[in-house]
């Protein structure tokens, strides 16, 4: 696996977003239940080194930037989202998957948790069919994704130091130096 960019998922339309609450516990009742959602590119910075001939090496330990952006569709659910600070949220996405080989349907998705900094809100965009939103940037400080059988398949914690990806700790050997 290369370790410049993992793209799990870029954008995701039909999620369901709940609000964090300091413990990371969601509310009962979602945010919204029909946004779209951009999850985090997770990349590394390079390094140049010269082995047979030049050569960008990742730097396993750090991360470039860690941004998620979602549009809320609906005005009152922007509202709720005043919050000064660190703000957290749940996404969660299911799909209709069918084995092609039995023809089974069987639902899949995931489940991510961010808590970050809102660091950008576009004012309220209103289509020409009536339909309104407004899109929220969060610079993220910790970032879970877990699949439907709550199996976690990203871990970062920028503040602990954590940054794990499909079970390995690539930060394990720093942290204990640390």
């Amino acid at each position: 696996m290369s370790l410049r960019e993992i793209n799990r998922y870029l954008t995701v339309a039909g999620c369901s977003v709940y609000e964090l609450d300091d413990k990371g516990i969601p509310d009962t009742f979602p945010l919204t239940i029909d946004s779209e959602v951009t999850l985090p590119t997770i990349s590394f910075p390079t390094s140049d080194a010269q082995l047979m001939g030049p050569m960008s090496v990742p730097i396993q330990t750090a991360l470039e930037n860690l941004e998620m952006t979602i549009s809320l569709p609906d005005s009152a659910a922007a509202s709720k989202c005043r919050k000064k600070g660190v703000v957290g949220f749940m996404v969660r996405h299911a799909v209709s998957i069918t084995n092609r080989e039995t023809g089974e349907v069987f639902l899949g998705g995931f489940t991510a948790k961010a808590r970050g900094l809102i660091s950008a809100k576009d004012g309220l965009t209103i289509s020409p069919n009536g339909e309104s939103s407004t899109n929220l940037t969060v610079q993220l400080v910790s970032y879970q994704f877990q699949t439907d059988d709550s199996s976690t398949v990203i871990n970062i914690d920028r503040p602990s130091g954590i940054l794990e990806i499909n079970g390995e700790d690539y930060r394990k050997e720093l942290r204990e130096l640390l």
